[in-house]
């Protein structure tokens, strides 16, 4: 939810290299569902059906591979791939006490995190055979956090220094890792997102107001954008990036709401909104179709953008409780959903 967003502040590096942009306001007209589509609610083997437990996805890859991780009925998290034929597979890094699935690219290789014992995260890529391969960014680390992968297997993500202090990375097979801040910046940097060129996207602090947060894009060639989503935005947080360089993601202003953006690769902004309360974009395919979530008081509902702006709101047969986080090249959208009784499901809509 968007509170618990708010409460998610990421501390990034400083930037002072300002992209220009054109802002374009916009209020698209809401449409509703198409009557074509389907919907499917699936669980992970062995995941928990209490209070807070369940199937977690995190996104989905071209072909329809789904993955996340699930909650077991003894808390304990684990990560999983749910190939487009139904099966699961379990992904449990050995010796963990927690396994995240964050990221897939359209190879089937899964990129993520883990916990051992001592609570010391790191991060893994696994390869289509099964092997693991610990991601350990460099000596001083105290552990680093794979965010996204994409289809040439470069990995983007952070690493956190026992001094207190956040780097972005680029890991690829060949030149292993690259650690970077973003320039003129300060101690925090937070990526988020990786495109197929190795285009990466993400947030940082003000000098002044460390609560303050503006968007970046770096290229594949190691150069900075630096950008707000409006003038005084409190806080620009980017989710995705897609293969054009268009950033999505949300905002949030003087008022403390949060609403979406879109960036294009030539710097313009387009702002819009969705319903009349609080709501954010969290993934964006390489046709330019956004997807994320719109919050009232009672019900979270998950949305799309179509390239002309046109938001159709997404009511899931399951629950009025329900959000987008990832959508692919064939416009299959997934999310998650609570039920009654507060348990957690995964969600695939196929158009």
């Amino acid at each position: 939810m968007l509170r618990q967003a708010h409460r998610r502040i990421y501390l990034f590096a400083l930037a002072v290299l300002a992209a220009c942009s054109i802002l374009v306001l916009s209020t698209p007209p809401l449409r509703a569902q198409a009557t074509a589509a389907t919907f499917l609610s699936f669980d992970a083997p062995g995941a928990g059906t209490a209070q807070n437990q369940g199937t977690f996805p995190l996104a989905i890859n071209r072909s329809g591979l789904i993955v996340g991780y699930f909650t077991d009925s003894s808390n304990v998290q684990h990560g999983f791939m749910r190939d487009p034929d139904g099966t699961f597979t379990i992904v449990d890094v050995p010796g963990s006490i927690v396994t995240r699935v964050t990221a897939v690219n359209s190879k089937g290789l899964v990129a993520g995190f883990s916990y051992s014992s001592k609570g010391i995260p790191a991060g893994f890529l696994r390869y289509l055979n099964g092997t693991l391969l610990t991601l350990n960014a460099v000596k001083g680390s105290s552990y680093t956090i794979p965010a996204a992968i994409n289809d040439i297997d470069q990995i983007a993500g952070n690493v956190w220094f026992s001094s207190n202090i956040t780097r972005g990375f680029l890991w690829s097979p060949t030149q292993s890792f690259k650690i970077f801040s973003v320039p003129y910046g300060g101690s925090w940097v937070g990526v988020t997102a990786l495109n197929s060129s190795g285009m990466i996207a993400g947030s940082y602090p003000g000098v002044i107001r460390q609560t303050w947060l503006r968007g970046f894009v770096r290229d594949d060639a190691g150069n900075f954008s630096s950008f707000a989503a409006i003038d005084g935005a409190l806080r620009t947080y980017p989710t995705a990036i897609n293969a054009s360089g268009q950033v999505t993601g949300w905002y949030v202003d003087a008022h403390y709401q949060g609403l979406p953006f879109l960036r294009d690769a030539d710097g313009t902004i387009t702002l819009f909104t969705v319903g009349t309360g609080d709501s954010q974009a969290t993934s964006i395919n390489d046709l330019g179709v956004v997807v994320g979530t719109a919050y009232s008081a009672t019900f979270e509902n998950a949305f799309k953008r179509d390239p002309a702006g046109n938001v159709t709101m997404l009511t899931l047969p399951f629950s009025n409780v329900g959000t987008a986080v990832g959508i692919n090249l064939r416009g299959q959208i997934v999310g998650a959903y609570n039920d009654s009784t507060f348990v957690t499901h995964g969600w695939l809509m196929t158009p």
